[in-house]
């Protein structure tokens, strides 16, 4: 059985831990002691319902849910230990913001430890590379000025999809209202909003690793 990979970033938006995983096996007995045990521990926090178990029988889609989860299960004990010591040194409360995404083959947890009360969430979109959008379905979720950004359907996509994931527990609206405002092809960084709080913006960016596109966002409590 493969572990998580980690993948530790430091970007110009954030500090965060990205855990990717090959998807193998479905749910067990140790997985849902787990995660039982870390609802008991961090039942207040607002992505508690990520942990839920699903209602689905696919089976395929129950081994993404379960090796999302343990990636994510990971990234929380991994950072544990930078919580407490961040809290010991600077007298603050920490928090984490957590999200998951998946494709048919792997399955990710993207962790961050947010200890100067900083981001509003967090959202992470991984994708097959070779994953076709067809253009009718491009064009719903396409922005005229975006048309002009050297950027393929399937990255406007999981732009657009980390983005509204970022800022899901604080009605995120949809996904076809983010438009990309800001980009630097060198980068691969940039902003977007939507387009009914055009000032709020939620910073996002891409990664490829082997057959995988990545792309993380992040909505902050403060605008910058």
């Amino acid at each position: 059985m493969s572990e998580c990979r980690e993948i530790r970033v430091k970007s110009a938006q954030m500090v965060y831990a990205l855990f990717l995983k090959k998807n193998e096996n479905g749910i067990d007995s140790n997985l849902q002691q787990s995660l039982k045990s870390v609802k008991e521990k961090f039942g207040y926090s607002p992505w508690i319902a990520l942990l839920d178990l699903p209602s689905a029988k696919n089976q395929e889609r129950l081994v993404e849910f379960a090796e999302s989860r343990r990636c994510l299960l990971e990234g929380l004990n991994k950072l544990e230990g930078s919580k407490k010591n961040a809290s010991h040194a600077h007298g603050t409360k920490n928090v984490f913001h957590l999200s998951l995404s998946h494709t048919t083959t792997h399955s990710a947890a993207l962790v961050v430890l947010d200890n100067q009360s900083e981001f509003l969430g967090v959202g992470l979109d991984i994708e097959l590379k070779n994953r076709e959008i067809k253009p009718d379905v491009k064009a719903k979720f396409t922005f005229k000025s975006e048309e002009k950004l050297d950027l393929s359907a399937l990255e406007l996509w999981t732009i657009k999809e980390a983005s509204f994931k970022a800022n899901s527990a604080s009605s995120g609206g949809s996904l076809f209202q983010y438009q990309i405002r800001e980009y630097n092809s060198k980068t691969l960084e940039g902003k977007t909003a939507r387009d009914d709080f055009p000032n709020q913006l939620t910073a996002f960016e891409m990664q490829s690793h082997e057959n995988l596109l990545i792309t993380v966002a992040s909505a902050r409590a403060v605008s910058t």
